[in-house]
Order: structure tokens, then C-alpha cells, then sequence
């Protein structure tokens, strides 16, 4: 709402900010998250909103003065902001600069607000991809929350028939990552789902 009422105008009316008001008082949304939604979409690049909830992304290697949350993109010619909503958990991305920037694979129009959804990747073909689960962990870095490691060591399976259903393999992650298993038709990838979630019991190469 913000953003189509800041569409042909520079300032929000009173009136205007009273309707969203009722909007998202309706959801529940605080105070607090209203501003941060307004001065997101409304303030230009050159005054960052300084708010906990606010991730900024450049290729300036110093921490801009009052952002809490930064990351350094050397080919990012341009700025990146990420607002989390926490009361909807809900992420918003607004960019400028001189290169395309892609959401997955559709270009991101100039100071436009999207959703992030689970899944979702900031690319070009200059800049390191940007995944949802990157941005989710940045959020949660000030929080003292306990980290799941997922460890398989050597874990393989063959079938009764003998042949081999999963080769030898190791790897390691931590919760908050986004993993993808991919394979052609029969290198193993429901056998490796079916051995992690022992539904068939690994056994030595």
C-alpha cells in the first residue's frame, strides 16, 4: 500500500496513512513494523532506515553509519535493501543500481518492492548468488539460538540383489540451509533420501 500510494506523488496523505493504518492494525502489524514498511519504501538510497529488522547490501567495504545488518557484494553496483516483517515473517527486497538483477530469472524493476519467498535467488551474472537462506541467517545472526548439524560420514547402500544403490559418500550442513539433491534417473537420489531418513539401513562399501 505504501508503495501504490507514493507511486504518482512524493508525499503520503494523512488520509492515506490513516487507511493503512486501520489495514495493518487489522493484521496485527505494530507500530514499529509500520514504520520500518514506510520508511522502506519511501526513503530514497542516500537515507537508510536505521532499524534492526533492515539488511543492506553494497560493494562499499565499510558498514554504513546506523545499519545493523550488512553485507559486501564487491560486483553489486548498486544497493540492496531486506526488511523482515517479523509479526507476518515476511521479507521484502528493493533495489537500484546500474546492473540487472535478477529474482529468480525475472529482472527486478528499479526501487519496485517484491516478496521473498522460501527458495528464492538475487542474481546476475556478475554477482555471487543471493539465496533465501542466506538472507534468513543473517536475520537470525544476533539471535542465541542452538545451530542443528547434519553430519553423514561414509554412508553407502547396496541392494540384495548386490548391485549398488549408493556409492560411498560424506557431507555436512547446518540448519537454515537449502539443499538440493540432483541426479540422473537411477544415480541414487531417492536411495540417499531413504538411508538419511533410515527407512534403508546403511551399510559399509
Amino acid at each position: 500500500m505504501f508503495e501504490f500510494v507514493k507511486a504518482d506523488k512524493q508525499q503520503i496523505s494523512n488520509q492515506e496513512l490513516e487507511f493503512i493504518e486501520v489495514v495493518t492494525e487489522s493484521f496485527h502489524i505494530t507500530k514499529e513494523e509500520q514504520s520500518l514498511l514506510r520508511n522502506f519504501t519511501t526513503n530514497p538510497f542516500d537515507k537508510i532506515p536505521s532499524h534492526h529488522e533492515l539488511l543492506v547490501l553494497n560493494n562499499k567495504k565499510n558498514n554504513p553509519e546506523g545499519v545493523h545488518k550488512y553485507m559486501y557484494s564487491e560486483f553489486l553496483d548498486g544497493h540492496l535493501w531486506i526488511i523482515h516483517v517479523a509479526t507476518a515473517n515476511m521479507y521484502f527486497l528493493r533495489y537500484i543500481g546500474d546492473n540487472e538483477m535478477y529474482l529468480n530469472g525475472q529482472i527486478l524493476q528499479q526501487n519496485k518492492v517484491y516478496v521473498l519467498n522460501p527458495g528464492t535467488s538475487i542474481r546476475n551474472h556478475l554477482v555471487t548468488p543471493l539465496y533465501f537462506s542466506d538472507i534468513v541467517n543473517k536475520f537470525k545472526e544476533d539471535q542465541q539460538q542452538q545451530r542443528i548439524v547434519f553430519e553423514a560420514n561414509s554412508i553407502s547402500y547396496r541392494f540384495k540383489s548386490g548391485k549398488t544403490g549408493l556409492h560411498t559418500m560424506s557431507f555436512r550442513e547446518e540448519s537454515g540451509r537449502l539443499v538440493g539433491i540432483m541426479g540422473a534417473s537411477g544415480a541414487g537420489k531417492s536411495t540417499l533420501l531413504n538411508v538419511l531418513n533410515g527407512s534403508a539401513p546403511p551399510t559399509q562399501a
